[in-house]
């Protein structure tokens, strides 16, 4: 199975390090000292930390690249991976700027350390090696889109043994020096990064041709890290700045106490970080397709992991004085390190079973909610640790870590579980709860007897084993049957002939922009299209702008002229006229971006249940400049139809049979045709966004969304949430509609002038259901209603 094989080839690419450095450091603590192995271990986690300082690019690169090879856009890998690497490769050079000039001032805070003048040499050095640390994240990311996971781990392997085992021979051969140890870790740096190199032209001939700097690609490869980006900048801050708090508010030798436990400890994190990246391609798909199989994958992956880890965990908790003892030898060593080590073994625990439901959000491209999180403790995670190492120590400094990653651990599943179907992550609370009791009853033997303690975790290994393997082999059957299959199966040509697609523009008095609005459909990469323009009336040229477009590209649209009948009744003229199997409509002041049709089509064949796709979509002004990018939801029925927040936008497709089945927009509104529309299609099939920028929707003053509009445009939606959603029954999700009804009318009002108009529905929404007033989406919509400005332009919720 592909499943065990990319596991088994990540674990040993991250595992084998792991035995080097179980018999490395001892002899690095004896050889350096504990104040000099301190500096060390500041100096690897300097290095983790800037491998990260790419601001998720790549990420990105990775994402990008598995794009342009599974669309077969070899002419675009060249142009792509240069302008990525040159983007990353000055990243890493200001990187090495700058911990090259804060170099003195970091080691001057370092308190205790036999040579100040060596460190600062040492971190120069490795000030050095930051752009290959940064340039080689974006080779192995190149390696990844062509799923060369077996080249990855071959290098992974070497690298990582080297940078155990070249401090280690630099040491036992010249003594303690940091400076060269920091030669020898940043010449193996700058090795990994050309045999990286080499392996990416040997893997990808297409990076031979065409390797040029492109502009175009610069704003895909910033957007596409967004929150990820911050995630990655912050996570690994979080992860070491205990270790440099400790080393300015305790001393140089705690930090070695400290950080040697922790560095043993947190290398299990390659045993969920092993499945995790097999399985993230897996959850994509699964997710793309609200498929239920990702909760199914996600159950499996979370009990095997537990059942995996925890004996692992009690174990090493139960022993770690003796642990400690036979490995190091150093009693004073392990007086001050044993106690931090068991309390770190339960929070080490709980990160590992915490890689799932990162993974998760990560494989939905929902990372805002985690990066908050994230932010929030870096906010109140370093003073905190900082108080407390101080009046407390090195015992105190480990509470405060584990409560960190207990908190951290819990957000991400409770994330998961706001999104899981109800009733979410508690469908087997009897288990969930077993399971907290079992482990810490376990942890209550810590001072039990050695023959107790010895039994208690050949049971648990026993036990773990045995239900663990039975998790794996249910999570990898499940694996299988999943339509998305593994990261090598994850680009799937479509094998069904292309169909007819179908775009109808309706123009109203859109003459400075409808030029490029058809542009735009014009230059779409797609062969079958049929494009129809229909001129509902135009009175300032637009009819012009449409005949001249015409005579530049005959036969490429048709154009139908017509007195004005509103927007619903040309689109449905355009709609009953249609040959395509794929409709879909884009409004006269918008644009599609040129490979929109291809990919959007592409989601619909992937995905033969799905009844409407929809993309992300940039904000553009009058000029067509670039004002933000909306990454849409997934689709969700509570936010339709209870939060009136309607996620298809510029850029959505949807079957002829939804058509068929739904009947075309309702020919008597005027305002929210589109919303009445798409709360009828919701009953046709499910929504699947494809997460990709795909669309311009144009934000300026004349747009009808945000032109004054009547009194009876500005409470048509009251009127479609009484006819498709309120009930007889009356519950009080109806009663939260109506009152976002009320909401969305009131702004309406607000944006027209009347605001005696619009306290009114203010103040009847708050008497529909008095707990509106506490939902932050309401106060966005009033305010972007009295300012006249975009909802998205003040964010969506």
């Amino acid at each position: 199975m592909k499943l065990a094989r990319h596991t088994l080839l990540n674990l040993i690419g991250l595992g084998a390090p792991l035995l080097v450095a179980v018999v490395s450091i001892p002899e690095l603590i004896r050889l350096l000292g504990e104040a000099r192995f301190g500096m060390l271990a500041l100096i690897w986690a300097v290095t983790s930390y800037f491998g990260l300082f790419d601001l998720g690019l790549g990420r990105a690169l990775t994402q990008q690249l598995a794009i342009v090879l599974g669309e077969r856009m070899d002419h675009q890998v060249a142009p792509l991976s240069f302008t990525a690497l040159s983007l990353m490769t000055a990243i890493g050079c200001i990187a090495g700027v700058l911990l090259w000039l804060l170099a003195p001032a970091g080691i001057a805070q370092i308190k205790s350390l036999p040579d100040p003048v060596d460190a600062i040499h040492a971190t120069w050095v490795m000030a050095l090696a930051l752009p290959a640390v940064v340039m080689t994240t974006g080779l192995r990311g190149m390696l990844e889109a062509q799923h060369a996971f077996g080249l990855v781990n071959a290098i992974r392997l070497p690298m990582g043994i080297w940078t155990f085992a070249g401090p280690w021979l630099i040491v036992s051969w010249q003594g303690p020096s940091l400076t060269l140890i920091a030669v020898a870790l940043t010449a193996g740096r700058w090795l990994a990064t050309l045999v990286h190199a080499a392996y990416v032209w040997r893997v990808l001939p297409q990076v031979r041709q065409g390797w040029v700097w492109d502009p175009a690609w610069v704003r895909p490869l910033l957007t596409s890290g967004g929150w990820l980006m911050v995630s990655n900048l912050v996570s690994p801050l979080l992860a070491y700045v205990d270790r440099f708090v400790i080393g300015a508010c305790v001393s140089a030798a705690a930090v070695a106490y400290y950080t040697t436990p922790q560095e043993i400890l947190t290398k299990l994190w390659i045993i969920p970080g092993a499945l995790t990246s097999v399985l993230f391609p897996t959850f994509a798909l699964l997710i793309q397709r609200r498929d239920p199989g990702s909760w199914v994958l996600f159950d499996h992956a979370v009990q095997a992991l537990f059942l995996g880890l925890m004996p692992i965990s009690i174990a090493l908790a139960l022993f770690a004085p003796e642990l400690l003892g036979l490995w190091l030898g150093n009693a004073d060593f392990v007086t001050h390190s044993a106690p931090v080590m068991q309390i770190f073994t339960l929070g080490i625990l709980l990160s590992c079973l915490a890689h799932v439901p990162v993974t998760w959000l990560q494989s939905s491209g929902n990372n805002r909610p985690a990066a908050m999180v994230h932010l929030a403790q870096l906010v109140i995670y370093g003073p905190l640790i900082g108080w407390v190492a101080t009046h407390h120590g090195l015992i105190g400094a480990a509470w405060v870590w584990l409560l960190r990653i207990s908190v951290d651990s819990l957000a991400m599943f409770w994330l998961c579980h706001v999104r899981r179907p109800a009733p979410g992550m508690f469908r087997r609370p009897i288990r969930v709860a077993v399971a907290v009791l079992v482990t810490l009853g376990a942890y209550a033997a810590l001072d039990a007897p050695l023959v107790l303690r010895t039994a208690l975790v050949l049971g648990l290994l026993v036990a773990g084993a045995a239900l663990g393997y039975r998790q794996w082999l249910a999570m990898r059957e499940q694996q299988a049957r999943s339509p998305a299959g593994l990261a090598d199966e994850a680009v799937v040509e479509p094998r069904e002939p292309l169909p007819w697609v179908t775009i109808v523009t309706p123009v109203y008095n859109q003459a400075d922009f409808v030029a490029e609005t058809v542009q735009s459909v014009l230059s779409q990469d797609y062969p079958r299209i049929e494009y129809i323009v229909i001129d509902d009336g135009s009175s300032d040229g637009s009819a012009a702008v449409l005949q001249r477009l015409l005579a530049q590209h005959p036969g490429r649209f048709t154009l139908i002229t017509q007195s004005n009948a509103g927007q619903a009744a040309t689109l449905n003229r355009g709609w009953a006229m249609a040959k395509g199997e794929v409709l879909a409509y884009l409004s006269s002041d918008d644009r599609l971006h040129p490979q929109a049709v291809s990919r959007m089509v592409r989601a619909l064949q992937a995905a033969p249940d799905v009844a409407v796709a929809y993309c992300d979509f940039s904000l553009i002004d009058s000029r067509g400049d670039r004002m933000a990018d909306v990454m849409t939801e997934d689709f969700s029925e509570t936010r339709l139809r209870e939060q009136l927040v309607c996620q298809p936008g510029p850029g959505a497709f949807f079957r002829r049979a939804v058509y068929a089945k739904a009947g075309g927009w309702d020919a008597n509104l005027r305002q929210v045709p589109d919303f009445e529309f798409w709360l009828r299609a919701s009953q046709s099939g499910p929504f699947l966004r494809v997460p990709l920028l795909l669309a311009d929707y144009r934000v300026h003053d004349e747009s009808a969304s945000f032109r004054p509009m009547s009194e009876a445009r500005a409470d048509e939606i009251v009127m479609v949430v009484r006819r498709h959603i309120c009930m007889p029954d009356a519950a009080p999700r109806h009663h939260f509609a109506m009152g976002m009804a009320l909401v969305i009318s009131a702004m309406n009002h607000a944006q027209s002038g009347r605001v005696r108009m619009a306290f009114q529905r203010l103040r009847e929404a708050l008497r529909v259901h008095p707990a509106i007033g506490l939902q932050l989406i309401v106060w966005r919509r009033i305010v972007s209603g009295f300012f006249r400005r975009s909802y998205y332009r003040l964010g969506s919720s």
